[in-house]
């Protein structure tokens, strides 16, 4: 409950503030989100929460049970191939202005999705570019058809041969509804190994990484599946990946350690991760859980492990299902959670404070840790506005109360 002035009767009322699953349509079908809104206790008028929009998850979840391409997944790959919003809408045929509403967020129709999936594929891409991408700049288009021949030729590699042999599932409940992306799964490990890691730790650290990032967004990072072992949770399939980035990527090396009988395998990371394959969120849920368990031993994130809802229900053997994700151990939100620096309590700093201007006038102040996304949201409202970032990153309990003695902006009441 928060004492602030009603925006339906202009009244300085208590207002509730509402969390509930309601059912969205999106093309023909109900999907569940959470929304969160105010309700005046006074006028019992209603309004939405501006920093959040259920719009915006409705249109994802649809993405996932289509499996269909997210927003940043189109943006990452018109970045892994240089090419520019209005670059790649003349590859594809399309006005400029369709690719940058699917980029914002826009939910792309049946027939775009299928060009989108098709250009995944470097053939397809570098028909396209031969084909249609004379208006490419002469250097440019060569060094394009260049780079997807190469992405063609390492298809016959023996990482690609991996993915053909244990990559051959749909993606379902069993990989977090993710198709196996061994990038990602070689770049993880690669991360989790820069400070030297047991075996065991870094297999617990890859599936908590999956199921914490699958718990938040309803999909996992790198598709793996996870199988019930004796010491725990661990990739199935696992040692395959370890092989081959230690004797073909040359990007691990691993030591024996001896104590008293037990013999173990420390991973080094002999290269950096190329992280530029990950969205931030993805980053982000690696950089938490790698944190999160900093502390642990081997022995003791494998009994952790152990306590799992997901691992106590499952026999040896056995695929672990991504729908176990809801009972982790771990929170939900590990930002939120108090970091030792230095023998002192700190809250992370990780919120921005900004007004949104339309020209020279401020319509609405907030704060947010995405400044990107929020301005994309806040253009579908005043089209033309763009962010200013005010002052220096701070914490969320400093934002909010900064935010608390700027003015809100009116918004209409939510419609019921």
């Amino acid at each position: 409950m928060t004492k602030d002035i009603c925006w339906n009767c202009g009244k300085e009322t208590n207002l509730e503030y509402i969390e509930k699953y309601e059912n969205i349509l999106v093309r023909g079908e109900n999907i569940n989100v959470l929304v969160k809104y105010y309700k005046c206790n006074e006028c019992g008028g209603e309004y939405e929460d501006q920093n959040y929009d259920p719009l915006f998850l409705a249109y994802k979840e649809f993405r996932i049970h289509h499996n269909m391409m997210q927003p940043n997944e189109i943006r990452a790959l018109r970045q892994r191939y240089g090419l520019t919003q209005k670059e790649l809408s003349k590859l594809l045929g399309w006005g400029e202005v369709t690719l940058s509403r699917y980029d914002n967020g826009a939910l792309q129709d049946d027939s775009h999705e299928i060009m989108l999936q098709m250009i995944k594929d470097p053939h397809n891409l570098r028909e396209r570019v031969i084909h249609n991408g004379d208006f490419l700049a002469g250097k440019k288009r060569e060094r394009l058809v260049s780079l997807l021949e190469n992405e063609i030729e390492e298809a016959h590699s023996f990482p690609m041969i991996l993915e053909e042999l244990f990559g051959k599932y749909a993606p379902d409940i069993l990989s977090g509804f993710r198709k196996l992306n061994l990038d990602k799964v070689f770049q993880a490990i690669v991360f989790f190994c820069a400070d030297g890691i047991f075996k065991t730790k870094l297999n617990k650290l890859l599936f908590y990484a999956d199921f914490k990032y699958y718990k938040d967004n309803a999909v996992s990072i790198t598709g793996l599946r996870y199988v019930h072992l004796p010491l725990g949770p661990v990739p199935d399939n696992y040692e395959h990946y370890y092989a081959t980035l230690q004797g073909i990527e040359e990007a691990i090396k691993i030591e024996e350690k001896i104590s008293g009988d037990y013999v173990g395998e420390i991973f080094w990371a002999c290269k950096k991760p190329d992280l530029t394959i990950f969205s931030d969120y993805e980053i982000k849920t690696l950089i938490d859980v790698k944190t999160f368990f900093k502390s642990f031993t081997a022995s003791k994130i494998k009994e952790f492990s152990h306590r799992e809802r997901g691992y106590q229900e499952t026999h040896d053997g056995q695929i672990i299902p991504y729908s176990y994700a809801d009972y982790l151990q771990i929170p939900t939100n590990i930002n939120h959670l108090l970091i030792r620096e230095e023998g002192v309590m700190a809250k992370p700093r990780n919120t921005y404070k900004y007004d949104f201007k339309v020209g020279n006038k401020i319509v609405h102040s907030g704060i947010t840790n995405d400044l990107e996304r929020r301005e994309q949201e806040h253009r579908q409202r005043w089209s033309g506005g763009h962010i200013v970032k005010v002052g220096k990153v701070t914490t969320e309990e400093a934002g909010r109360k900064w935010e608390e003695t700027k003015k809100k902006a009116i918004t209409p009441p939510r419609k019921k």
